[in-house]
């Protein structure tokens, strides 16, 4: 990585100008992607860096200056260089990806720093470059930013906190003048307007809530209170200004307090919440930074607030420079909020956009399945429906032989049935007749005085009694 470096300070120059480089070849190193993409785009006269999102990789962009010479602008990703780096050679592989893509090497490191009055944003050049090497240190160039914009001329204030801390009096400091009643419990949220460096200035007082030191809960009217006191900035608070003793102790259940009542705002609450301390008289000479530090609750609580936190000192002659600070935090908060609030919307529409093309490729692959079952599902009846239609005429064809059968089998019963009475018949017809015959030999042959036409006469009627009686017998039969 030296030599890269080196070869990149060495860069041919325009023939007969040795101070003008044909090409300018910058890497952006700092924590905030937002200021490092603004510097590339100032850079390059503009806008070739995306603005709306942070990125995990290192991105290379070119341009011509107005004199002809080329730029090339690599950006780094966002916070690869951190104050409490756990993985050493994260930086190494980072650098290297950078200078990839600006060979032979670098001319010159950009470190970006956003000038502001918050706690903790100058460990962008304490620690985390000491695990760059000397010649890194030797081509760079330290460049301070700051987001212009338009002055506010309205301030609207909240000031919370448990009972005792200070809040009507913070409040009167900030105003300049006695328009709370200090010294006396807040029943109720109490709001004042007043002039303060050349803004208008609204403050809204709340009731306290039960510190640690009082076991019970705080009462519902206070809470209600609470919450009713935001309605009083409409349409939202440029500050909430959360009220803490500099002069005691600060533990788990000051804490919980705090998150508990803050959530009557809602959400948006903490992106504008300022840890004010009261009684800075009594810190000394001790730092406040060193008084946080003391307390884990506390420094939580200043890390949850964005480190946005400011010190009132009444018995100090400065009051009016505290206020005007003050005031400069909100304002930098408000812009802040703005500008983060921008690109969150940003990144929520890229977001939203995304998983909405995830949920329609995969509604139209639902479509799709959907269509193949219901085509499955109406093939699958109409099978159904032939195989029904096909039973069912199977079934008439069952039963239409089925009467078929039986049909035959009357017929042929009723053949047997004829057949055997006309032989029944014929069979009892010549016994009858053989007797007849029989009776009419015998008669002719008696000497009873009978004459021969009597005799053929009875002989003809047993006969044909016997043939009405025999005949009557199969239509009794057939009758039963």
């Amino acid at each position: 990585m030296d030599e890269k470096i080196s070869e990149g300070c060495r860069a041919p120059t325009r023939k007969g100008d040795k101070h003008c480089l044909q090409e300018l070849r910058i890497v952006l190193l700092g924590h905030n992607w937002l200021e490092k993409s603004l510097t590339g785009n100032t850079i390059l006269g503009r806008q070739m860096f995306d603005v709306s999102r942070d990125v995990k990789m290192c991105v290379r962009r070119q341009g011509v200056l107005n004199d002809d010479r080329r730029v090339i602008v690599i950006n780094s990703p966002e916070r690869w260089i951190q104050y409490s780096v756990q993985d050493p050679g994260l930086v190494k592989n980072n650098m290297s990806a950078c200078l990839a893509m600006c060979l032979p090497g670098p001319h010159a490191f950009l470190m970006v720093i956003p000038i502001s009055s918050h706690r903790g944003r100058e460990w962008t050049v304490e620690g985390p470059l000491e695990l760059l090497n000397d010649t890194v240190w030797r081509n760079t160039i330290v460049i301070f930013t700051r987001s212009e914009s338009p002055p506010i001329s309205m301030l609207r204030i909240l000031i919370v906190g448990p009972n005792q801390v200070g809040k009507s009096l913070a409040g009167n400091t900030i105003l300049g003048d006695e328009v709370f009643p200090a010294g006396v419990p807040t029943s109720q949220c109490t709001e004042r307007q007043g002039d303060v460096h050349k803004k208008q200035v609204t403050v809204v007082d709340t009731p306290g809530w039960h510190g640690r030191y009082c076991s019970e809960d705080t009462p519902r009217e206070v809470q209600q209170q609470i919450t009713h006191s935001a309605s009083l900035c409409a349409p939202i608070p440029h500050a909430v200004l959360v009220v803490v003793r500099s002069d005691e102790t600060f533990t788990g259940t000051d804490r919980l307090k705090i998150e508990e009542h803050l959530s009557l705002l809602g959400v948006w609450s903490w992106t504008r919440t300022i840890v004010l301390f009261t009684w800075g008289d009594k810190l000394g000479v001790t730092p406040i930074e060193e008084h946080i530090e003391q307390w884990p609750a506390l420094q939580w609580l200043v890390d949850k607030c964005g480190n946005r936190y400011h010190v009132f000192n009444n018995s100090s002659k400065d009051v009016d420079i505290q206020v005007r600070d003050l005031l400069a935090k909100i304002e930098e908060t408000e812009v802040g909020n703005d500008t983060g609030h921008l690109l969150h919307s940003l990144m929520k529409l890229q977001e939203r956009n995304r998983k909405l093309d995830q949920s329609s490729k995969k509604s139209t692959r639902l479509l799709k399945k959907a269509r193949m079952d219901n085509d499955l599902l109406r093939q699958t009846f109409e099978d159904k429906e032939d195989i029904i239609k096909t039973a069912e005429e199977k079934d008439e064809q069952i039963e239409a032989l089925k009467a078929t059968i039986e049909k035959r089998e009357i017929a042929n019963k009723v053949q047997q049935l004829e057949a055997g009475w006309i032989q029944s018949w014929f069979s009892v017809g010549g016994v009858v007749l053989g007797a007849a015959v029989g009776a009419l030999a015998g008669s002719s042959r008696m000497a009873t005085g009978l004459s021969t036409r009597s005799a053929v006469g009875a002989a003809a009627g047993a006969l044909l009694g016997s043939l009405l009686v025999q005949g009557a017998r199969p239509q009794q039969r057939k009758t039963e």
